[in-house]
C-alpha cells in the first residue's frame, strides 16, 4: 500500500481527499469523520491494485515499468505525486508515455495523521495498524 499525507476536507456534506494538488473526491458515506473543523490532516492508503490507468483521470506520466510474467508494477507520477500501479501483463507501458490515471475510491483507506486511526466508515472505528504498515515496510 502507498501511503500520502494530505488532506481530509468537507464541502456541503461530500469529502474529497486532497494529496498535493491531487484532488480525490471520495463516495458518499465512505468516511466515519466527524471531526467539527472543515479540514484534517490525512494519510490516504492505496493498493496498486486499486489505481487504475485508461482514458479518464488524471493525467500522469509512467516513471517505470517492472514486467513480472503475469502483471506489470508500474510507478506514475501525477500532481507530484508518485503512484504504484499492478497491472495486466497485456498492458504496454514505456517510461516517459503519458497516461491517464484513476482510483477505485471505494476502496481508498483514510488514516487520521495525528493518531493513526482508520477514519473509513467500513470497518473498525479504532485502527492504530497504520504505524504497524510503516514499521513493516522499512524491515
Amino acid at each position: 500500500m502507498t501511503l500520502f499525507e494530505g488532506t481530509l476536507h468537507r464541502q456541503a456534506g461530500q469529502m474529497e481527499a486532497r494529496i498535493g494538488s491531487l484532488m480525490i473526491p471520495l463516495p458518499q458515506g465512505h468516511v466515519a469523520w466527524t471531526g467539527t473543523s472543515d479540514s484534517v490532516a490525512i494519510r490516504l492508503g492505496v493498493r496498486s491494485e486499486d489505481v487504475l490507468v485508461g482514458e479518464t483521470g488524471e493525467p500522469a506520466v509512467v516513471k517505470l515499468v517492472e514486467p513480472t510474467g503475469h502483471e506489470n508494477i508500474a510507478l506514475l507520477t501525477t500532481h507530484g505525486v508518485v503512484v504504484t500501479a499492478r497491472l495486466g501483463a497485456d498492458v504496454r507501458l514505456r517510461p516517459g508515455e503519458a497516461v491517464r490515471v484513476a482510483f477505485r475510491t471505494s476502496r481508498l483507506h483514510v488514516f487520521d495523521q495525528v493518531s493513526g486511526t482508520r477514519l473509513n466508515s467500513d470497518g473498525p472505528p479504532r485502527v492504530t495498524a497504520i504505524r504497524n504498515l510503516q514499521s513493516i515496510g522499512k524491515r
